[in-house]
């Protein structure tokens, strides 16, 4: 847990300054970058047909199953609902699950919350003091989002269906995020 953030040249401990601190450091990294449609129109023309997933079967009852049967616990999102909590609820959670994503491909507005996130800030490596107080500066941490866990797993389901054909339509020479292919 990070006790506290170097900020020109003091330690700021208290919130909100703390938090103030980590989010003008880390600003100008999410901030929202120019987008040149004609560039856009120019490279997909040259990319050519990349394929399609509309003959993709949505995820059905077993692929949600079989994904939340793999899922690990981790740090929840603002839920606080763990993947074990979804599990234990058995069959109706499945059928949550897909209520939830049969809304969404219907164009519905996503239930309330459901892509509400919290962000958390690592502390980058280990420093001798850490036993004492982990303190750093506002780029010697890690930015990690916390999505809930109906988001997360609705998305691993949606992924689980969608692999076979994106490992098709993937270009040959892209190996990151295809299954089966190694850097």
């Amino acid at each position: 847990c990070l006790g506290g953030v170097l900020f020109l040249e003091r330690v700021v401990r208290s919130e909100p300054q703390k938090t103030c601190a980590l989010v003008d450091a880390w600003q100008p990294t999410f901030n929202a970058k120019p987008f040149l449609p004609e560039q856009a129109r120019q490279l997909l023309s040259e990319v050519g047909d990349m394929g399609s997933y509309a003959q993709v079967a949505p995820p059905d009852y077993f692929t949600y199953d079989r994904v939340l049967s793999k899922m690990r616990d981790s740090m929840p999102g603002p839920d606080n609902i763990l993947y074990s909590g979804w599990r234990a609820w058995g069959p109706e959670a499945i059928r949550t699950l897909l209520a939830v994503d049969g809304s969404l491909r219907a164009g519905e507005e996503a239930p309330l919350d459901f892509n509400t996130s919290s962000t958390l800030f690592a502390p980058k490596g280990e420093a001798d003091d850490d036993a004492h107080e982990v303190i750093r500066e506002p780029l010697q941490t890690r930015p990690l989002t916390l999505n809930n866990t109906c988001n997360k797993t609705v998305m691993a389901s949606n992924i689980e269906v969608l692999n076979d054909t994106y490992s098709e339509i993937t270009h040959e020479t892209q190996n990151g995020f295809v299954k089966r292919r190694f850097f």
